[in-house]
């Protein structure tokens, strides 16, 4: 592949493995101004020099970005107290495992539903008995807690219905 600036490379391999993104390039030429022997890795439109031995290829790595973002509740949901609910979320990144809070007052404070656990983007959360229409889910890397994301959304938490003797 040629990449208008006079290098040409050859990817061998691209892989992703857990959360890093590894790209294999060999490099087979380079601009006149490049000593026999030399290895360059691109960064950008410039070329490093780099030491790799007796090795024909470069290893990159780069790490993803860690985001989370809630996917339920995420907002207009009406969970009843003592069910059963599945909080979701997707992440991408390095992220183990998440802290899951919720809020009754519209994000002014949380209270922990579980400090950490592991991140598989599901969580089985039995509804507490506090009632709130303004309620709030955040979730949050249990090892970075500037990593988080909180419901689009208020959902509510409310009482199930009471049934009336006929």
């Amino acid at each position: 592949m040629n990449d208008n600036y006079g290098w040409q490379l050859s990817r061998r391999a691209v892989a992703f493995v857990g959360v890093f993104l590894l790209a294999v390039f060999s490099f087979f030429s380079a601009p006149d101004s490049a000593k026999a022997g030399e290895r360059y890795l691109l960064e950008g439109n410039t070329a490093v020099p780099i030491s790799v031995g007796n090795s024909d290829s470069v290893l990159a790595t780069q790490a993803i970005p860690a985001t989370i973002a809630v996917t339920s509740p995420n907002g207009g949901e009406n969970w009843i107290e003592g069910s059963s609910q599945n909080i979701t979320w997707t992440s991408s990144g390095t992220i183990a495992n998440v802290k899951i809070e919720y809020s009754t007052n519209s994000g002014s404070s949380y209270t922990t539903v579980i400090a950490s656990t592991t991140n598989t983007g599901s969580f089985s959360w039995n509804i507490p008995n506090t009632l709130s229409a303004n309620c709030l889910v955040k979730i949050s890397d249990a090892a970075n807690a500037s990593v988080f994301a909180v419901s689009n959304s208020a959902c509510r938490l409310t009482c199930p219905p009471i049934l009336s003797p006929m």
